[in-house]
């Protein structure tokens, strides 16, 4: 068994992997029971990882496929539509994508449930990284960060100091800080041209921290429905949309729009969705029930 513990997530950083000699992600034994934990660092470690994974699958699984609708099955509970027209047959599908494309997906095998998926909204998110040099700050900022409440008169939603929490973002004498803008309540800063909205960012950190300067490393990503919004009244929606997809046997949801939008939420709710599936099978394995997780189509 594998259990993946909560990764520390690391942002772009300004020394290159290559140069820290950076390997895969270390793997050590968690308990006397076998289980393997698997220490996650960079994102791209863990990529590494799901490549090795989905390389030990073999056949069992198919990469950038684009699934057109979810179905249902004749020869199994649910049939996967590609693009190409192709259908796989499934006892069991999860959805891990947004809400908004699980709503397209979803249409003809639940339609209410699609229309409940439809109506969680998500907003753009601009993410801009800016290096400054350690001496240009009167003060080192200390912390992890801030968040900017609507009325504080700054123009972004927040920062994070990265190089605080992971030293090794930032080469010696430099500070790496990623500041996040757009979202609810200025949508607009998403579509700036790169050169004006990298301006504004650093004046508003000046502002916030005292940055001296310019920043001598810049990385500008826009995200487009990046955040789900948890509108008054979420939980109800939730509620309402697991009776939904619980009408349709073998679906589940996962993903960010629904338990916690952070990446922490995300992976506790994946491991309990995991552990579930697991005891499902053993329960059908147990009556002697088809399609188990030991076929080689079905999942």
């Amino acid at each position: 068994d594998v259990v993946l513990e909560p990764p520390r997530y690391r942002a772009p950083v300004l020394v290159d992997h290559a140069e820290r000699g950076v390997g895969v992600a270390q793997i050590r034994r968690h308990d006397p029971e076998g289980q393997v934990a698997v220490e996650l660092g960079d994102v791209d470690l863990l990529a590494a990882e799901l490549a090795a994974l989905a390389a030990s699958l073999g056949t069992r699984i198919s990469l950038r496929c684009d699934v057109r609708a979810v179905e249902p099955g004749t020869r199994r509970r649910l049939a996967v539509l590609d693009a190409a027209g192709q259908r796989v047959h499934a006892d069991t599908v999860v959805l891990a994508v947004p809400a908004h494309v699980a709503a397209r997906l979803l249409g003809a095998v639940c339609p209410p449930a699609a229309t409940t998926l439809a109506g969680i909204g998500y907003t753009d998110l601009r993410v801009i990284g800016l290096g400054y040099r350690r001496s240009g700050f009167a003060q080192v900022p200390q912390g992890f960060g801030f968040l900017s409440p609507p009325g504080e008169g700054l123009d972004i939603i927040g920062a994070t100091v990265s190089s605080n929490a992971f030293e090794e973002q930032a080469p010696p004498g430099r500070i790496l800080v990623r500041a996040f803008l757009g979202g609810v309540f200025a949508p607009h800063v998403v579509d700036l041209p790169t050169d004006l909205a990298v301006a504004m960012t650093d004046r508003n950190l000046r502002r916030a921290f005292g940055a001296g300067g310019d920043p001598e490393f810049v990385r500008d990503v826009v995200w487009r429905q990046a955040i789900p919004q948890y509108q008054r009244g979420h939980r109800r929606v939730v509620e309402q949309l697991d009776r939904q997809v619980a009408t349709v046997a073998g679906l589940h949801l996962a993903r960010n729009a629904y338990r916690g939008v952070g990446l922490d939420d995300t992976i506790q709710d994946a491991q309990r969705l995991g552990l579930a599936l697991v005891d499902t099978d053993l329960s059908r394995a147990a009556v002697g029930e088809s399609g188990t997780a030991n076929s080689q189509e079905g999942r």
